[in-house]
This record gives C-alpha cells, structure tokens and sequence, in this order.
C-alpha cells in the first residue's frame, strides 16, 4: 500500500452516494463485518468498480481468526476482521447472503440465526479475493489525508453505552455519556469540509 502523502491538496469533499450502501445488521452483532466491507468496496469504487460484499461471510470469518463462537449478538474484533480480508479473503453479497430477519420479532430472528462456518466452496472462492494490506491510522489527520487521497477507506471503533441504547432522538447530546455495555463499528469512506474542517461521513449499519 502507498505511503499517505504528507504534504497534499485534498478535495472538500469525497462522497459516493448511492454507490456506496451499507446492509441493515438487525438484532444480530455482525458490525464489524458490515464496516470491513464497505472500507473494500469505497477502494474498488475508487478504481470505478461497484461491488457488494457479504458481511455474513466476513463476520463468520473475524470470528474464526478471533478463535470464538460466532453466535447472534456476540460481535467481533476489527483486528479479526482486518486478518479475515487479507488471510480469508471475502466473497460476494450474493454467494453468502445475510440473515432473513424482515417480519420477525427480535427473539424470532435470534433463533433463526445460523451460526454455520461458510462451506469449502465459498472459503476456497474468497481466497481469489484477498485484501493485500492494511494500515493503521491514529489520527483525524492520518484518515482525511488517507481518504482524501483515494487511498481507500476506513473503519472505526466506538464504545456503545446504556444511553445510546435507549436513545429515543430528543434526549439532549450531554445525556451520551453512560455505562459501557459494548462496542461498535462503522465505515467512514467519506467526507465533508464544513467550517475548514473535515468532518466524516459514517456508513453506519445498526438500524439503517
């Protein structure tokens, strides 16, 4: 992968709109495959390629690299997911598609999960489609030059707590901080300049 240039102009704004779609995880915790997976297709829309991945696939596989128990809502890690593309590879939305849970309760969609690891045929598919790298960025100006640059995208991870599971949309922002009571992830391929600064465009897949 290309160092980030230090010293560049970058565009105001990287926006893919409509290109760029991210699935609705419903009740199940598979985030981190749904962030992972839209950080690889912005890099092949950078290179003019639409594509639409499985976050079924990659979160089943951050769980076997994670070494745990893939189960509903148990999630899994970034660094999983990460060595899943790049060890694992990925595969097509269509070739593993995620969980129906549309017109189930959510306990009626927690039973319906299938915590199945993808069969031989799909594993030796996803090992023609593997990531070549990835790279760290510790830094709003590390990920906006990144982007910027047409360099790819990235994901982030975030504390989620007992406020924010609760939120209704009319609790005031200073109400956000409150008990840890898990994680999670989102992609952030894109960006906005309001005010001089360079605000991020998530892709968020929790209750889209």
């Amino acid at each position: 992968m290309a160092a980030v240039p230090t010293d560049v102009m970058l565009p105001d704004t990287v926006d893919f709109g409509d290109k760029l779609t991210i699935n609705n995880q419903g009740p199940y915790g598979t985030c981190t495959g749904s962030g992972t997976d839209k950080a690889l297709e912005c890099d092949r829309l950078i290179d003019g390629e639409t594509i639409n991945l499985s976050a079924r696939f990659s979160y089943l596989v951050a769980c076997m690299m994670d070494g745990s128990e893939p189960g509903p809502d148990t999630g899994c890690s970034i660094q999983g997911a990460a060595l899943g593309t790049q060890k694992r590879g990925v595969v097509q939305e269509s070739d593993m598609p995620y969980w129906e849970f549309a017109g189930k309760t959510k306990q009626q969609a927690l039973r319906a999960f299938d915590r199945s690891l993808p069969s031989d045929k799909i594993l030796a598919m996803a090992l023609l489609h593997r990531s070549q790298s990835a790279v760290e960025l510790n830094s709003h100006d590390a990920w906006t030059k990144f982007i910027g640059t047409g360099q790819g995208g990235a994901i982030i991870g975030t504390d989620v707590t007992d406020w924010f599971l609760n939120f209704d949309g009319m609790k005031p922002i200073a109400r956000m901080l409150g008990r840890v009571v898990g994680g999670h992830c989102m992609a952030f391929c894109e960006y906005v300049t309001m005010g001089g600064q360079k605000v991020p465009i998530g892709r968020n897949s929790w209750g889209l």
